[in-house]
């Protein structure tokens, strides 16, 4: 990754504010911008396949995995069950409210 998208957003900003002036120019750097984070993005998405492709072949299922859950954007789900005094799981959320009151003062 070059990173030449964020010098084209630097100078793409200092002429938006004399857009009227120069409009032309900033639709030129605008397409720049957005071709660049495309390219960009195509060749992380290749070099990310191709080191989820080498994990495989290696057995590798701990960063295969890790490659997986980055592409597909897959959050772990932290839904803890909220537990009343006595260890009894609380099941409504008005329940839960009123249990993080009480845990709170």
């Amino acid at each position: 990754m070059n990173g030449s998208w964020r010098n084209i957003i630097e100078s793409r900003r200092k002429h938006r504010k004399k857009k009227e002036e120069t409009t032309d120019k900033y639709r030129a750097l605008d397409k720049q911008v957005k071709s660049s984070c495309k390219a960009d993005k195509k060749a992380w998405l290749i070099q990310t396949g191709t080191e989820a492709q080498e994990a495989a072949q290696r057995n590798d299922s701990k960063t295969l995995f890790r490659i997986v859950r980055e592409l597909t954007g897959m959050q772990s789900n932290s839904n803890i069950p909220v537990k009343d005094k006595s260890g009894k799981i609380l099941m409504t959320e008005e329940e839960q409210k009123a249990r993080w009151v009480e845990q709170e003062y």
